[in-house]
């Protein structure tokens, strides 16, 4: 064996490369053909790559054979090159079959990569069976091994890059990165196998029959036919990827055309010169009733639609296709699916053939019922707005950022002196020059281009006559594109309230000066019992230093300055009944813990329908109080005054008959007495056997002379009425003791049926010579918590008054005696008493000041115009009732006294009367 028998021609070599990354290239063509493809043309498409390809690798193989030199003449048997292009075409088959599978297993990747190194290893060993020469050939195990082993890994790593890369969408570079790496690994496998082979010349001649030589032009002739097979492979390919590519394309233009023709929302279709339809889309069949659109090819708008509608649309399709001009943007009338009708813009354009010829029309329409609608309503919306905008009473205006102004209403133009807005925007040609302090439009510029908008931005600007006013204006930027391009707003003349403001500026210092230096207290409390506010000298008057410390330290009214707290509640229930309360007097404490009376007048304050504060003065009555008790005293001493020279009347006749009665009796006696002696004397000397005739003859003279009957009728009679004028003058005293006792402090419960009885006896001597007093109690009247000494006063001066007004009458040449009644009577909250008179009835121009203090219609020395003033303040300050009067001129007056019991409020009902 002799290794320098055969040697390498390296010019050659390179041709070998080229058919194998052509081979490669036309591989990763073919593989995407076959996949692209199904059936038949996928079959086709399978065969043409194992030709093509399968020729590729046979003349690589075999190039690289020729390339492989002898000393000694070679010739090649065609049959057995026949076999070794078989060899060829089976691996070219197995790599496109396999390369071309939709999704590339594992399995399927080993059996591939087995196929394709099993017909390589054929082709090799066929190609190296077919050399006829002087000599013999043996292969070397290990490197014939190898060279198989590496066949089938190469053909593994090819599959998997040719099935990777056969998307007809990768990167040419990709593809041709690839189609050199597996073009240069393929030859590595042929120079692998060859170098596993060696020669050994025997000298002996070879058979030559069915054998030929490669000449040089031989050769060139099989690489131009390779590389003729090769590209004419890849060009078909790449024509036949081209073709589908352009196929898909129009199928999938084709698609998208229609599925958005059947999706628009909008009338499309085609007809042809009799305006029958020849394609339409799913919204016009929809439209016309139909399900598809193919129901409508080859009929007319007769019939689907109202015949006055499908007479105009058939006009005008036909002027359209006559005339070869498009109808563009016309509106029509038409009806939906559910009869209604609708409103149409649509465009008709003729259809021309390929010789200009109009051979149809095609039309587009969308139905603008609501566009219509929206454009009516925004055409009357602006309507009213421009009558919004010009009879406005509040200015609106809109300007340029630059200042100029782009439009004003009428009254904003008032509102500047102008005749009309078409003077203000001719002679006001930048709003900066209307502002007094013109830094004060930089600022509104600045707030509207920090926030978009200002509200009741305040300014002093000039009027058209170069007077001063003030405006309140709020304004928002207009942006188009995230520019601003002009502002709007309303402007509102505010000189009267800055005037009103100065104003009541000028009168909150008035008042704080009043509020602080006032000698009265001053005070705001929530309803609930907190301190909102006080003055110096309602602070003063609980014994603070200061306001700040009054109300630092009061946090509740009611435990902290009420003695009494139920009064604060009286106080709340007054107020949330009437909304205010007048003279309201309560005993409080000081901080040092001291008491006093105060007497409020305070008002509700209401927010929202609601209760928010209360808001009063306040007065120190202490010592007013002390003197109006002393007062009323006083008075009830005066009123014992008054009365005293009736009660001494009144004491002095029942005394006089009990002393002429006693003396009757003293005389009466001693008669008896000298019967009764002689009665005893004759008895006594009947007793003794004496001789008794004249001691009862004496006897009987003196019984004669006492007048015995008489004594026994007159005596008991005497004894009655001296019985009786002891309890008058008993009741009287007693009457007048209950009347003058000084009153206590707190309430007790009284029978006012019962004190008043006193009162009228205590007031008998000023009415009884007048009037005739009846009375009507009623028994179930159960008691009321008042003062019984106030209580007895108001009803001793009404009963007074009524006496004088009856003898008034009297005076006056009237009646002479007159009538008094006084009811009590049990109402559901209140109890009532009745004081009626039939006296001159109360004058109607002095009824208003009835119940004023010291007013008075009797004549100067006989009252004091006190009485109804104390009166009024007991019943209603006091005791929370109420006192009024009906009276009539001429017939007489009724006082109504109204008294609520135990922890009832009297009802508005009972004070309105």
């Amino acid at each position: 064996m002799s290794p320098d028998l055969e040697t390498y021609d390296y010019r050659l070599l390179a041709i070998p490369l080229l058919f194998s990354i052509a081979t490669a290239a036309a591989a990763l063509e073919l593989a995407g053909r076959v996949a692209a493809h199904r059936g038949r043309a996928a079959r086709k498409w399978l065969a043409a790559g194992a030709v093509a390809m399968g020729t590729g690798l046979y003349a690589m193989h075999l190039t690289g054979m020729l390339a492989y030199r002898f000393p000694i003449a070679v010739e090649y048997h065609l049959p057995t090159l026949a076999i070794s292009w078989l060899g060829g075409a089976f691996a070219a088959l197995a790599i496109v079959h396999v390369a071309s599978r939709e999704s590339m297993t594992p399995a399927w990747l080993a059996a591939g990569s087995l196929a394709v190194g099993a017909g390589i290893a054929v082709m090799q060993f066929a190609a190296m069976a077919a050399l006829r020469l002087a000599a013999v050939h043996q292969y070397r195990s290990g490197a014939l091994l190898a060279s198989i082993v590496l066949d089938i890994l190469i053909s593994l790593v090819g599959l998997m890059l040719i099935s990777h890369s056969r998307d007809e969408n990768h990167d040419w570079t990709a593809k041709l990165a690839i189609a050199l790496v597996i073009g240069l690994a393929v030859p590595l496998v042929h120079f692998i196998s060859m170098s596993a082979v060696s020669f050994l010349p025997t000298g002996i001649a070879p058979h030559l029959e069915g054998c030929f030589a490669f000449t040089p032009l031989a050769t060139a002739g099989m690489v131009g036919a390779t590389f003729l097979v090769l590209g004419s492979a890849v060009i078909a390919a790449r024509a036949d990827r081209l073709r589908a590519a352009r196929k898909l394309s129009l199928y999938d233009e084709h698609s998208m055309l229609r599925a958005l023709i059947d999706n628009m929302p909008d009338f499309m279709y085609v007809k042809d010169t009799r305006s029958r339809f020849i394609v339409a889309n799913a919204h016009t069949a929809r439209e016309a009733g139909l399900d598809s659109p193919e129901q409508l090819l080859g009929k007319t708008d007769f019939d689907f639609f109202p015949r006055e509608f499908a007479s105009v649309y058939f006009a005008d399709e036909q002027n359209a296709m006559r005339s070869g001009r498009p109808l563009h943007s016309h509106e029509e009338k038409g009806v939906d699916r559910a009869g209604n009708e609708i409103d149409i813009l649509t465009t008709k354009v003729p259809v021309r053939d390929h010789r200009g010829r109009v051979i149809g029309i095609a039309g587009i329409g969308r139905d603008i019922s609501a566009r219509k609608k929206m454009e009516n309503a925004l055409r009357e919306a602006e309507q009213r707005y421009r009558g919004i905008f010009d009879n406005a009473i509040m200015g609106i205006f809109q300007s340029l950022p630059d200042g100029r102004i782009l439009g004003v209403n009428r009254s904003m133009a008032e509102s500047y002196g102008y005749d009309s807005p078409q003077e203000m925007m001719a002679s006001v040609s930048d709003i900066s020059r209307l502002y007094v302090d013109p830094a004060r439009r930089d600022e509104f510029k600045r707030l509207l281009e920090e926030g978009g908008s200002v509200e009741n931005f305040e300014c002093e600007l000039y009027r058209k006559d170069g007077s001063r006013t003030w405006m309140a204006m709020s304004a928002w930027t207009v942006l188009e594109n995230g520019v601003v391009v002009r502002y709007e707003g309303i402007s509102e003349d505010i000189s009267a309230r800055k005037e009103m403001e100065i104003a009541l500026r000028e009168t909150e210092q008035k008042y704080r000066g009043i509020f602080d230096n006032a000698i009265v207290g001053i005070y705001q409390s929530t309803p609930d019992g907190h301190l909102l506010s006080l003055n110096a000298a309602m602070a003063a008057s609980f014994g603070y230093d200061s306001t700040e410390e009054a109300l630092r330290c009061t946090t509740e009214i009611s435990s902290q300055w009420y003695v009494d707290p139920r009064r604060r509640e009286e106080f709340k229930r007054l107020m949330e009944r009437d909304g205010s309360v007048q003279s309201f007097e309560s005993e409080f404490y000081r901080k040092d813990g001291s008491r006093f009376w105060l007497a409020m007048s305070a008002r509700a304050i209401r927010e929202d329908g609601v209760v928010a504060r209360y808001e009063g003065m306040s007065e120190d009555v202490t010592e007013r109080k002390q003197l109006r008790e002393q007062l009323l005293q006083a008075q009830k001493l005066e009123s014992v005054g008054q009365l005293a020279a009736g009660i001494a009347h009144e004491i002095n006749t029942p005394t006089q008959y009990i002393g002429d009665n006693v003396r009757f009796l003293k005389d009466a006696f001693l008669n008896l007495k000298g019967l009764l002696t002689s009665y005893e004397q004759c008895f006594s000397a009947v007793g003794k056997n004496q001789f008794f005739r004249e001691p009862l003859e004496i006897a009987a003279a003196a019984a004669d002379q006492a007048d015995a009957p008489y004594l026994l009728e007159e005596i008991p009679k005497a004894i009655d009425q001296t019985l009786e004028g002891v309890g008058r003058v008993a009741a009287l005293v007693n009457a007048m003791k209950e009347f003058s006792h000084p009153d206590v402090k707190e309430k007790s419960l009284l029978d006012l049926n019962r004190a008043i009885a006193g009162t009228i006896t205590v007031a008998r001597n000023e009415w009884k010579y007048v009037a005739e007093l009846e009375t009507d109690f009623d028994p179930s009247l159960p008691p009321v918590s008042c003062h019984p000494g106030e209580f007895n006063q108001v009803i001793l001066n009404l009963i007074v008054n009524a006496a004088h007004a009856i003898g008034d009458v009297a005076r006056q040449g009237g009646r002479k005696m007159g009538v008094i009644r006084v009811q009590t009577r049990k109402c559901a909250d209140w109890a009532e008493i009745r004081i009626e008179d039939t006296g001159t009835g109360i004058p109607e121009k002095v009824r208003s000041r009835i119940f004023d203090p010291f007013f008075t219609t009797k004549e100067i020395g006989k009252g004091t115009g006190q009485g109804l003033a104390i009166a009024r303040s007991v019943v209603v300050d006091k005791h929370g009732g109420s006192l009024h009067f009906e009276t009539e001129e001429g017939r007489g007056t009724t006082f109504i006294v109204r008294l609520p019991y135990e922890g009832k409020a009297l009802p508005a009902k009972a004070v309105a009367a």
